[in-house]
């Protein structure tokens, strides 16, 4: 079992241009099994700015029209 991101790993993931398999890991946890709520706690502490969750959303292809619409909705509101 491989160990949890720290922090730090998590926002080098996020903003990565060309994520290492371990990075595409992380962020491909997030989008598939983290609840909207818990998406809106990691921007709050700071994890990443929605546009650049909607990047990474938009870099793995598919993921939940659920997902897609809230981080685009925030995303676009500049926040």
């Amino acid at each position: 079992m491989e160990r949890s991101p720290s922090p730090t790993e998590f926002y080098n993931a996020m903003g990565a241009p060309k994520p290492t398999p371990r990075q595409t890991s992380i962020i491909n946890v997030l989008i598939t099994e983290a609840s909207n709520n818990r998406i809106a706690l990691a921007y709050l502490q700071g994890a990443f700015p929605w546009r650049q969750l909607a990047r990474a959303l938009h870099r793995r292809g598919h993921c939940s029209g659920r997902l897609a619409r809230y981080v685009n909705l925030h995303a676009e509101r500049g926040r």
